[in-house]
């Protein structure tokens, strides 16, 4: 793997980045990340608008389309 990491970067990369998103959006991974941030403390802000967050939350707006 290292060979091929040092040999071809940029097709490395590649293959980073396909396999990382394709782990994290499986429902099992995303259903994990979804518990553990809903289970972590909560801290109130004067800047941290919800209704902003689940806007963007529901409409995806921040993923990365290739």
């Amino acid at each position: 793997m290292k060979a091929f990491e040092t040999e071809t970067p940029a097709l490395f990369a590649r293959l980073v980045a396909a396999v990382t998103d394709a782990y994290y959006t499986t429902p099992e991974v995303v259903a994990q990340v979804e518990a553990l941030a809903n289970a972590a403390p909560r801290e109130p802000s004067a800047q941290f608008d919800e209704a902003l967050v689940s806007s963007v939350v529901r409409t995806q707006a921040g993923k990365y389309r290739a």
